[in-house]
């Protein structure tokens, strides 16, 4: 969105920030639910904020141990992998890169 309407990052309040982090963390907990040993849950949000993307998967992997990050360079097309984080997990877009939105998207594998 921010690569559209720039002017969007000057409404985004702190408190907005809090509430989608409580949210989205409801949500990845109670979609954990359905994923039975062996399945995978994919985390995607369209933000790039830290508090909505790396904290929120560290605080459930902390309380989910039946949990890991699993690779998602196999699936990616060659343009994303340089997006990928050093583990080759987690996929992170900047509004302007390859010419689209934000976002962050990680696989997690249940064992």
């Amino acid at each position: 969105m921010l690569r559209r309407h720039p002017e969007g990052k000057w409404e985004k309040e702190e408190t907005l920030i809090e509430e989608m982090r409580a949210r989205q963390s409801h949500l990845l907990e109670q979609l954990a639910l359905a994923v039975r040993r062996g399945g995978v849950l994919v985390y995607s949000v369209c933000s790039f904020e830290p508090e909505e993307t790396e904290e929120v998967v560290r605080r459930f992997l902390q309380s989910h141990p039946a949990f890991t990050p699993d690779p998602l360079s196999p699936l990616l097309p060659a343009a994303l992998t340089p997006f990928l984080d050093s583990s080759h997990t987690s996929l992170r877009l900047f509004p302007g890169d390859l010419e689209m939105d934000g976002g962050f998207v990680i696989r997690l594998r249940r064992t």
